[in-house]
């Protein structure tokens, strides 16, 4: 078993070509420059058809034989530009030149047909010379269809599998480019980890001092609170944007001046409870009208939303229940403020938020290196089982023409 390397299998195959089919390639070859010029007299006789050139050379003739003339010699020159000569002699050119020549020759029999019988006899020889090489062209493209359909198709086989090693070389390329992709992907993610444990250490440091701890106990104090507070709320949001779509709808069953206090809950209950302005008397006196409706069932509401929602409004409205949290978070909030204000923990957190930012960013690109890793990956694996066909393939193929095996070297 021969081994050959990939970058060398295409010219392999072509000198194998050349060995294998060369005469018959010349054939085709010969074939084909015998029809070209059988064209270019037709193009001539043609050409000597025209107005001009007849006026010239025959002078005095009748304007309606003229314009026979005339209109034959141009319509085989126009369809004589559809038969272009193939320059690389492939099996797929020469069965796609041979359909445009039998179509050039019906088309201009069945032109000629029309326009020929309205000559007369002073051009009888041009004519005749036209036939003539009609008949030859006619001739030559059946000897070059015979050729093709018979020891040329061995050509055809040959030149697929030249393709073959050509595309197998273009997917084998690709692969190593993929590759070379994926280890400076991987490179890339493995510096931006360094970056990522070295800012979470900073940010650690930043955490370390007494006052930051005692913010970062504030935070979750803050979060605690935050939470219960949203849990009271949650259960009101479908009731109060139901009585909002129905205010939209000029279909009111509370007044405004109640359904705007209400709004003002939507979203983030948290920041309005603790608004100075904001008295939790009148977030209680909308809420005792809310119920109201909810215990009439005047929303329409599921049963269960429906008793979620008068569960909520009951503990909203127990002074010992809502208020206590909303004087715990204003106050915790206060504190930490105050912490805040003091000029080496406002440099701390500054310090901490930069870092913060940075790691979040370097977050981000971590991210999109990872999806582009994994896209990459998944594009060279695929290119991996082409090749793996491809090679399997060209090898059967050419042991069957050739009776020798191979083994193709992939780098």
């Amino acid at each position: 078993m021969a081994l050959v390397s990939i970058e060398e299998l295409p010219n392999l195959i072509d000198r194998l070509i050349e060995e294998q089919v060369g005469p018959e390639r010349q054939k085709a070859e010969i074939f084909r420059n015998r029809i070209n010029s059988t064209i270019e007299e037709i193009r001539g006789i043609a050409d000597r058809l025209l107005e001009e050139n007849v006026r010239e050379e025959i002078g005095d003739v009748s304007e309606p034989v003229l314009t026979a003339a005339n209109k034959l010699g141009s319509r085989i020159l126009s369809l004589s530009e559809n038969v272009r000569t193939p320059e690389s002699i492939t099996y797929d050119c020469l069965v796609n030149y041979v359909q445009n020549l039998k179509r050039f020759q019906a088309q201009t029999v069945s032109f000629g047909a029309i326009w020929i019988r309205r000559l007369d006899r002073q051009f009888k020889k041009r004519i005749g010379e036209l036939e003539l090489r009609m008949r030859n062209l006619n001739s030559l493209t059946k000897i070059l269809e015979d050729h093709v359909n018979g020891k040329y198709r061995q050509v055809k086989t040959f030149e697929s599998l030249l393709k073959d090693a050509r595309t197998f070389k273009s997917i084998s390329e690709e692969a190593a480019n993929l590759g070379n992709r994926l280890r400076t992907i991987e490179g890339e993610r493995q510096e931006l980890a360094r970056m990522q444990n070295d800012l979470a250490e900073k940010i650690e440091a930043t955490k370390r001092s007494e006052e930051s701890q005692r913010v970062s106990q504030l935070e979750d104090r803050m979060e605690g609170v935050r939470r219960s507070i949203t849990a009271l709320f949650d259960p009101l949001q479908k009731p109060i944007e139901k009585l909002l779509k129905l205010a939209e709808a000029k279909k009111e069953i509370v007044d405004p001046p109640t359904l705007n206090i209400l709004s003002r809950y939507l979203g983030d209950p948290v920041k309005t409870l603790c608004d100075e302005q904001e008295r939790l008397s009148d977030l209680q006196a909308a809420l005792t009208k809310l119920r109201v409706i909810l215990e009439k069932n005047g929303l329409d509401l599921k049963p269960t939303r429906n008793r979620n929602a008068i569960k909520s409004i009951v503990e909203i409205c127990d002074n010992n229940v809502l208020e206590p949290q909303r004087r715990d978070y204003l106050a915790v909030k206060q504190e930490m403020n105050q912490l805040l204000s003091s000029p080496t923990l406002a440099e701390l957190a500054a310090e901490r938020q930069d870092l913060e930012k940075r790691l979040k960013e370097v977050e981000r690109t971590v991210g999109k290196l990872s999806l582009d890793f994994s896209n990459t990956k998944n594009r060279r694996d695929e290119m991996i089982r082409r090749m793996d066909h491809a090679k399997a393939q060209i090898e059967e193929t050419f042991e069957r023409l050739t009776g020798e095996k191979i083994d193709i070297e992939v780098e």
